[in-house]
């Protein structure tokens, strides 16, 4: 009886978590569908914009539940990477969810100020429907506008490759024990080290997949 009990504690979850990660790849998969239709047709609307806001703050929410879910397996299988790096990622997940409900809200009872940024200034200068921003700024402005994004990208693109390799070794430490870890893992691994040639992204979607099918397959072993 203890021990079924102990099952049904640790299948939840993992249901849950499987359901949540198929939950987060629609909505992503249906809001990116809306996004590039309002942005080809050029709509724009504080309702939409409302309504990006709420997705973004229910994927961050799903994926809060998707990857508690690799506690659950790491506690079991003995991966302690893995839980680490899934609570490293839930800390993150949390702080971004928090920040963009601040940020938010700011939106909402701060008023723009024309004393606004040097950034924000040659953001509000561009012609509206103009979609190109570059077009509206002097050539420094632009020579400054690329620097700027090439160093966010190479320190995002790193900082999200150390993360996945680490996530791919703590699938990895799994073993046998749970199938299409070790797929998982290896598409992790490789992901994070192509990041910064955008390649990367594509591999951590197909990674995300087997993960959710993971999720499923194990709880449904569990169940027997």
């Amino acid at each position: 009886m203890q021990l079924k009990k102990h099952l049904n504690m640790i299948k939840r979850p993992l249901k849950i978590a499987a359901y949540a990660g198929l939950a987060l790849l629609i909505i992503a998969i249906v809001s990116n569908i809306i996004s590039q239709v309002t942005t080809y047709y050029n709509v724009e609307s504080t309702f939409l914009n409302g309504f990006f806001v709420l997705i973004g703050w229910i994927e961050l929410v799903l994926s809060i539940f998707f990857t508690y879910g690799f506690i659950i397996l790491g506690r079991k299988y003995k991966s302690k990477l893995l839980v680490v790096m899934s609570w490293i990622t839930i800390v993150l997940i949390v702080l971004l969810l928090l920040s963009s409900f601040v940020g938010t809200i700011l939106k909402m009872i701060k008023p723009v100020s024309a004393a606004d940024s040097s950034i924000n200034t040659i953001i509000s200068s561009a012609d509206s429907s103009n979609p190109n921003l570059l077009s509206n700024l002097t050539p420094e402005q632009e020579k400054l506008v690329v620097i700027a994004f090439i160093i966010t990208w190479i320190a995002i693109s790193i900082i999200l490759g150390i993360l996945s390799i680490l996530w791919g070794i703590g699938l990895l430490n799994l073993g046998k024990n749970v199938k299409y870890a070790k797929t998982s893992g290896i598409l992790n691994i490789v992901a994070g080290a192509t990041y910064i040639a955008f390649i990367g992204f594509l591999i951590q979607l197909i990674a995300f997949i087997f993960e959710i099918v993971l999720l499923f397959k194990i709880s449904k072993k569990l169940e027997k």
